[in-house]
């Protein structure tokens, strides 16, 4: 999934201290006299003697062991506050059962204090009916006692998941999906389906994240809407991540022992039935462990001065199991649920997997290291980090699909990365680590899911390089995520065109199924560069991707048309660390920068003579202000520039410049883009010609 920025939202915390959860359940049954929930708040904590109670009033003594005065709010009261050392009673009536969140807060900020939170839950009490009114002439003889009545027989456990539809087998020597049922070869061809939102974390951070499934949240409704037309598209697979970030609704609920929130489950379930129904199979991936459960806590034990950051994830025992107990109990309750198991393709046990270069134990440069795996290895040596690297990464996920196995028997289990970062330079500064084909050929997974911007850094081929790809891998792989961003195409059948050219693309390198970004989603952060949904354009890219209209994904694309693409270019100047040829490479991250103020020009020599419809020119640009840009012709170097066109006003970073003549230009070789008045360093990320 895509990259998350952080930033405040005050009005999710107001909200936070007074909000009700949908009822748990609508029976109604209260306590004959006040049940007492003893409060005990110090600067870090406020803790509840028991956070499971009965229907009616409830008397809190809070008991204030702070330095500061405080006081506790709950289902839209709030108390008066406690001094230092003192306590007092606050009594609230909950009529109904449901989810309360709690909060206990300082009269005023000082070192070490927070406000702390939590969440009340009111679960409906066992309670016979009313005893019926006395009969007249006073109440009959007591009956005589019978035989107690046989105690009803334990709930048995949920029967084993059925067995998955999609399987994997091996012909010719490599591996290819196949459905059991018919044994005809599986096409994944698909989408992603989330849903994205602000999410305050159980720390108080907020991250722009998935809440597909999250309670309040979900609609069902969109679900079998969308299902529906991916299915009249002849869609057969669907991506979804578990929501996993938020503090309250998502996928962490410490109601439960195994903090899995069941009524967020169900969600989940629900969506699955729904795909079943309409042939969709399901690819569920988890981005992170739950945020504030047991199992984030269980992977944390492993962190320490030799494994920091993700790193500890994927080097510890700790990490390995968490992941091995997050699992099991997922799988067990999605079963418990009645979640069709059957219908899913995958567990995507990692939707990007990663190690991170600037936290232990990548950051030493010396010492010895022992791994998870019982291995020791030399940080003074390149390749031991990297040996290291690859035979845990095999051992973990060797670890985690063995415990999905034992609970789901027939499970095919995966894992997803970005791209690596060399030999073709890529993702500049990150310091997320990544490399996928030791896992690919070495590891107990069954399939990968690879992931990749088009037209952004790398060539396809680049990409293919990067993955180590460059022959087929002998198991399944698959493009799980890909998409268009909206500044590198400015229009969705720009989109959709080089969306099809990476399915196409793909073929020659043994891909076996196809995953766009996204379906529909249209929510992003602050700071997030945004894609292009497959709804857009009249749904497009959804259409144009789908088997309905165009069976074979290997099919070949035309080229876009653009007549600069890769042809010579001159400048007047350039930096070398962004040359002129920058302008035509096809990349969006790429630019050819001058390095100097206006006047600067650059010119493009198409080889010979063309006519050209349209001009768009992609402007790289700091800060934001006035600019004027001349679009000049010529037949051959002998000839005077002609003035065809300028561009002037206002233009800012990622802007898309274009003009169409009102009659076609003919017999031009040569282009000349020239800037007379700017506020920054000439630059261009790319300038595209049309023809007719």
């Amino acid at each position: 999934m895509k990259r998350r920025p952080f930033r405040a939202a005050s009005l999710l915390l107001a909200a936070a201290s007074i909000g009700l959860a949908a009822p748990l359940d609508e029976g109604l049954a209260r306590p004959a006299a006040p049940t007492k929930v003893q409060v005990k708040i110090t600067a870090r904590a406020c803790k509840l003697s028991r956070k499971r109670v009965a229907p009616g009033k409830i008397t809190f003594v809070i008991a204030n062991k702070s330095r500061v005065p405080h006081s506790l709010a709950v289902a839209g009261k709030r108390s008066k506050l406690v001094k230092p050392r003192k306590k007092r009673s606050f009594q609230v009536r909950f009529p109904k059962p449901g989810r309360y969140l709690y909060t206990c807060r300082p009269k005023r900020k000082a070192p070490g204090m927070k406000v702390k939170r939590g969440t009340l839950v009111v679960v409906k009490a066992v309670t016979g009916p009313p005893a019926p009114p006395p009969p007249p002439g006073g109440p009959p003889p007591p009956p005589a006692p019978g035989p107690p009545p046989a105690p009803p027989p334990p709930p048995g456990p949920p029967p084993p998941p059925a067995q998955h539809r999609i399987g994997v087998r091996t012909v010719g020597g490599l591996g290819e999906f196949y459905d059991r049922q018919t044994g005809l070869t599986y096409v994944p061809r698909g989408s992603v389906f989330v849903r994205r939102r602000l999410n305050e974390t159980p720390t108080g951070q907020f991250v722009f994240s998935s809440s597909t499934f999250a309670v309040g949240a979900y609609s069902s409704t969109a679900a079998e809407s969308a299902l529906t037309a991916m299915s009249a598209e002849s869609y057969d697979a669907v991506r979804i991540f578990l929501d996993v970030t938020c503090r309250s609704g998502c996928l962490t609920d410490g109601v439960f022992s195994d903090n899995l929130s069941r009524a967020y489950l169900a969600n989940v379930a629900d969506f699955m039935r729904r795909a079943k129904a309409h042939g969709i199979s399901v690819l569920l991936a988890t981005e992170a462990l739950p945020y504030g459960s047991i199992y984030e806590a269980e992977a944390s034990a492993g962190r320490g001065p030799s494994f920091g950051a993700e790193n500890a994830l994927y080097l510890t025992t700790s990490g390995a199991d968490a992941y091995r107990h997050f699992w099991t109990a997922l799988l067990q309750d999605l079963n418990s649920l009645g979640a069709p198991l059957d219908d899913v393709w995958g567990y995507e046990i990692a939707a990007e997997q990663f190690f991170r270069d600037n936290a232990a134990p990548l950051n030493l440069g010396s010492g010895l290291v022992t791994t998870g795996n019982g291995s020791t290895y030399d940080m003074a040596v390149a390749g031991q980090k990297q040996l290291m690297m690859d035979e845990n990464l095999a051992w973990w996920a060797g670890r985690v699909r063995s415990a999905i196995l034992a609970v789901d028997s027939t499970a095919l289990v995966s894992i997803g990365f970005l791209w690596p970062k060399t030999p073709n330079p890529a993702r500049g500064g990150d310091s997320r680590v990544v490399r996928a084909r030791p896992a690919i050929d070495s590891s107990a997974l069954d399939f990968f899911d690879l992931h990749l911007d088009p037209g952004v850094e790398l060539t396809f081929p680049q990409y293919m390089e990067n993955y180590e790809l460059t022959t087929p891998a002998v198991k399944p792989v698959v493009l799980g995520e890909f998409g268009a961003y909206k500044f590198a195409y400015p229009t969705p059948p720009d989109a959709e065109r080089i969306l099809r050219s990476v399915e196409s693309d793909s073929c020659p390198y043994g891909i076996d199924g196809w995953v766009h970004w996204s379906w529909d989603t249209t929510e992003f952060g602050t700071g997030e560069q945004p894609f292009w949904e497959g709804t857009a354009g009249g749904s497009l890219i959804d259409q144009a991707l789908g088997p309905r209209l165009r069976p074979d994904p290997c099919a070949a694309v035309p080229g876009s048309g653009n007549l600069a693409l890769g042809k010579p270019v001159t400048a007047s100047t350039e930096d070398p660390t962004a040359p002129a040829t920058r302008a035509v490479d096809g990349l969006m991250a790429n630019w050819w920068s001058s390095g100097g103020y206006p006047d600067q020009w650059i010119d493009i020599d198409l080889g010979a003579p063309a006519s050209i419809a349209r001009v768009r020119l992609f402007v790289s640009q700091y800060p934001d202000g006035a600019t004027t840009h001349k679009i000049l012709t010529r037949a051959t170097t002998g000839d005077p520039w002609d003035l065809q066109y300028t561009f002037t006003g206002s233009t800012v970073d990622n802007q898309v410049l274009e003009y169409a003549p009102p009659s076609v230009w003919t017999s031009v070789r040569y282009v000349r883009v020239e800037t007379t008045a700017g506020v920054s360093w000439v630059a261009w990320k790319e300038i595209e010609l049309y023809a007719p």
